[in-house]
């Protein structure tokens, strides 16, 4: 079954996630700057990183070189086709 909303749900859906989306860029601000500090990751990459350990995923899946090569104890970064395999068994 395909839902439909109308313009005015649609407007008002839009709100509440644009508003939850700048909520945590806002919360995770402090904590994407301490990854810049600490572990020499760009502002980009660390923000993607401290959303994945707020929203308490086990794995952040990435083929950066960089960043495969730290250690986060929050959070396993692991090369997704590594990660394939691991489920693969």
């Amino acid at each position: 079954m395909l839902l439909t909303f109308g313009d005015e749900t649609k407007k008002r859906l839009l709100h509440v996630v644009s508003k939850k989306i700048n909520c945590l860029r806002c919360n995770k601000a402090n904590d994407s700057m301490l990854l810049d500090m600490q572990k020499g990751v760009k502002h980009k990459d660390a923000l993607h990183i401290a959303c994945a350990i707020t929203a308490k995923c086990g794995y952040f899946l990435t083929t950066d070189s960089g960043i495969l090569k730290k250690h986060f104890d929050e959070i396993l970064v692991v090369n997704p086709l590594d990660f394939v395999r691991k489920l693969g068994g």
